[in-house]
């Protein structure tokens, strides 16, 4: 999975939106991708495994959400969010 550009750099309080483009060719059911900006000091490997099979809430548990600043809709194949 690559991403453009690799690194998003802002001052604190800067505004940002980002936007989230798949090129995939894979239904949405099996490779949809989202973006989630977490907390500075957040558990990245620990909220990927918690919410690894959280089909249900795109992917991201409840428990999980007090660590997320921001997260986009799941996107599938030529899908923009």
């Amino acid at each position: 999975m690559k991403f453009s550009p690799a690194v998003i750099e802002a001052k604190r309080g800067e505004r940002l939106r980002v936007s989230l483009r798949t090129m995939g060719s894979l239904p949405k059911m099996a490779m949809a991708r989202n973006f989630v900006l977490l907390k500075k000091g957040a558990d990245v490997q620990g909220l990927v495994t918690a919410s690894a099979m959280a089909r249900a809430t795109d992917f991201l548990t409840p428990a999980q959400r007090a660590n997320v600043l921001s997260v986009s809709k799941l996107a599938g194949a030529g899908e923009t969010a």
